[in-house]
């Protein structure tokens, strides 16, 4: 492993003279943030890097964890569409060709469309 992964972040200069800080927030995951231009020196942008750092990581720590989130309640595009689909069926207003225009196009790839109908079998 390089130096940049044991300790979590690496500190470089942009073509324009900009530094920027790269730190790690997961395994194989990076974000940048830019250096203030008032650090001029490499090892002063290493000093702000490093309490950069340290104080992301002491808030990080300070945050409550998020609460997993159940597989049945996070939307999906099928089940989206699905509720599309019905609130169509429900809306008197809607005509015939667009409701059979909603239906093939959000048709499930592996369903069969019936040609006379408009519907997913």
């Amino acid at each position: 492993m390089n130096e940049k992964n044991d300790r979590g972040w690496n500190l470089y200069e942009r073509g324009d003279g900009q530094r920027v800080l790269q730190y790690r927030t997961a395994p194989g995951k990076w974000r940048e943030t830019r250096v203030p231009r008032e650090h001029r020196t490499e090892r002063a942008a290493e000093r702000y890097a490093l309490t950069w750092i340290h104080e992301y990581r002491k808030n990080l720590g300070e945050r409550p964890a998020l609460p997993p989130e159940a597989d049945e309640d996070r939307p999906t595009i099928r089940r989206l569409a699905d509720r599309w689909l019905d609130l169509g069926d429900r809306n008197p207003k809607l005509s015939p060709a667009t409701r059979k225009q909603h239906r093939t196009t959000l048709a499930h790839p592996c369903a069969r469309v019936s040609r006379d109908r408009g519907r997913a079998d």
